[in-house]
C-alpha cells in the first residue's frame, strides 16, 4: 500500500504550487461544502458507480451468439444442432 505524502489531494492528485496542507484538510473542506459527489474524488467515485451498476447480460449474450454461430457452422444434423443449442443457452443464462 502506497504511503500518502502530505498535501496530496483525496483522489491522489496534487495541486501545482500548492502549500502542503494537513492530510485531511481537503477532505474536511469538501464535507463543509456539502459537495458529497466530490467527497472521495473522481477515481473512487467512478469505482463506486461501476460497482453499483446493475449487472447485465451483455457479455453472456455475446458469447452465446459466438458459440451458437460456431455450432451452426460445424453441425449439419438438425437433431444434434438442437441437442447442442439447449445446454449452451442454459449455461449462458
Amino acid at each position: 500500500m502506497a504511503t500518502r505524502r502530505r498535501g496530496a489531494a483525496v483522489d491522489g492528485e496534487e495541486r501545482a504550487g500548492a502549500e502542503p496542507a494537513e492530510p485531511g484538510a481537503e477532505f474536511r473542506a469538501r464535507i463543509e461544502e456539502g459537495d458529497y459527489r466530490r467527497l472521495l474524488g473522481a477515481s473512487l467515485s467512478n469505482v463506486i458507480q461501476q460497482a453499483a451498476a446493475p449487472p447485465g447480460l451483455d457479455d453472456e449474450i455475446g458469447m452465446l451468439r459466438v458459440v451458437m454461430a460456431r455450432l451452426l457452422v460445424e453441425e449439419d444434423d438438425p437433431a444434434k444442432l438442437a441437442a447442442g443449442a439447449a445446454p449452451i443457452a442454459h449455461v449462458a443464462v
